[in-house]
C-alpha cells in the first residue's frame, strides 16, 4: 500500500494537466528509481494466486508504473501544449512540428518511443502555432 500511495503522489505532483521539462524530469528519476530499487522488493504475504488482492494489487502496480513511465516519457518527448496537457515551458501548439501520435513499444533495451504523422480523415486542422486555448 505505501509504494501505491507513493506512485500516486508522484503522479499527482508531475503529471497532471500542466507539466513543464524539470517535474518532469525528476518523475522520470523517481519512476526509474521505483523500478529499479522498490518494485524488485515488492512481494505478497500470501502466495495463492486464486482470490489473493493482495497479489492483484502487485500485478496492478507494476502496471501503473509502467503506465507512469509511458505518460512521462511521451510528456517529455513533445515540445508543446496539446489536448488535456500544458506545458509551461511550451505554451503553444504547434501543429508544424507536433501534427503527430507518439508511439510506444516495448523493445529490448526498454521503451521505445517514435512518432507517426496523424491520418486526416475529414478536416485537415490548421498549420502553423496557436497559442494554447486553456493557457494558464
Amino acid at each position: 500500500v505505501l509504494l501505491r500511495q507513493k506512485v500516486q503522489q508522484l503522479a499527482s505532483e508531475h503529471l497532471g494537466p500542466v507539466r513543464n521539462g524539470k517535474s518532469l524530469e525528476q518523475a522520470l528519476s523517481s519512476v526509474e528509481a521505483i523500478r529499479r530499487e522498490e518494485l524488485p522488493k515488492l512481494a505478497t504475504r500470501f502466495k495463492h494466486r486464486r482470490y489473493n488482492r493482495e497479489w492483484l494489487e502487485a500485478l496492478q502496480l507494476s502496471n501503473m508504473i509502467s503506465v507512469l513511465e509511458m505518460v512521462t516519457r511521451a510528456s517529455l518527448q513533445r515540445t508543446e501544449s496539446r489536448g488535456a496537457m500544458y506545458r509551461q515551458d511550451f505554451p503553444d501548439t504547434n501543429n508544424d512540428d507536433w501534427l503527430k501520435n507518439v508511439i510506444i513499444q516495448q523493445g529490448s533495451g526498454g521503451m521505445e518511443l517514435r512518432t507517426e504523422p496523424i491520418v486526416v480523415t475529414k478536416l485537415p486542422p490548421p498549420a502553423g502555432k496557436m497559442k494554447y486555448p486553456g493557457e494558464i
